[in-house]
């Protein structure tokens, strides 16, 4: 495979760049850490959808190219769970498969057992506390 016959968004796909971080005060000591938190949560945020497309992108151009698809387990978990957001026709099949093991592997999706292992125990407790009730009306 030649490296220089791919799209530069191959190689910026799976280059993963945290958002920086910083402390501002004012002259009376008072910290803005709370605002330039929440701004890096949103920094955060584009920065993962950002990286969702690039990887997109790229996937689609070693498709087109007959090339190795991007690594996912490069990708950020939130710019993996953006791409999971995407619809499965926006993804070549086999990287969506990819992205899908690679998210289950590291345990963003929810197995059917971590489903229904909620509604299970609900159901354990509703049961139970019929039958406490109807124990107590009885005895």
């Amino acid at each position: 495979m030649r490296e220089d016959a791919l799209s530069p968004h191959l190689a910026s796909a799976i280059s993963y760049r945290p958002p920086l971080r910083s402390r501002v005060s004012h002259g009376e000591g008072e910290d803005i850490e709370e605002v330039i938190g929440m701004a890096s949560a949103v920094d955060a945020v584009v920065e993962a959808s950002v990286r969702a497309l690039e990887f997109r992108e790229a996937a689609w151009d070693a498709d087109e190219l007959g090339a190795a698809f991007p690594d996912t387990s490069a990708l950020s978990d939130p710019a993996l769970l953006a791409v999971l957001s995407y619809e499965r026709c926006d993804l070549p099949p086999v990287a969506s498969k990819a992205v899908e093991m690679e998210a289950a592997h590291r345990g963003l999706i929810a197995s059917a057992l971590d489903r229904w292992f909620p509604v299970a125990v609900l159901a354990v407790l509703v049961l139970s506390g019929v039958a406490i009730g109807l124990e107590l009306l009885m005895g």
